[in-house]
């Protein structure tokens, strides 16, 4: 028995998806906006672009390090990497277990797979 009727229609704040998208119809002028992300590049490119800049101007430079902005974008870029690295590994994970399942039900199909990818 669902004790919440209405749960399908009405969210409590903050109970809803944790991803957030970022429009550009609310950043400088709309139409700019959305052509630099859909023709240019994404907003998570442009920022992976300025913190690797700023990464190589500290590691050119170590005393930038010290300076409080510096060593905040740093961090974030380094717990955006970490981020990264832990989603390449769970996706990593699903695809081991996909193929062994692949195996199981079709082994030729897994060979076939198997040798597309060996020569890429």
């Amino acid at each position: 028995m669902n004790v919440f009727p209405f749960s399908a229609i009405f969210r409590a704040p903050l109970s809803g998806d944790v991803a957030q998208s970022i429009a550009p119809d609310f950043a400088g002028v709309p139409e700019v906006e959305r052509r630099i992300v859909e023709d240019v590049a994404s907003y998570g490119s442009q920022l992976g672009t300025l913190f690797d800049a700023l990464k190589e101007l500290a590691d050119r430079d170590p005393a930038l390090r010290q300076e409080p902005k510096m060593a905040k974008a740093l961090e974030l870029r380094g717990r955006i990497e970490a981020a990264k690295a832990a989603e390449a590994a769970s996706i990593r994970d699903r695809a081991e277990r996909l193929m062994d399942s692949l195996h199981e039900l079709a082994p030729e199909l897994h060979a076939e797979l198997l040798a597309r990818e060996s020569a890429r």
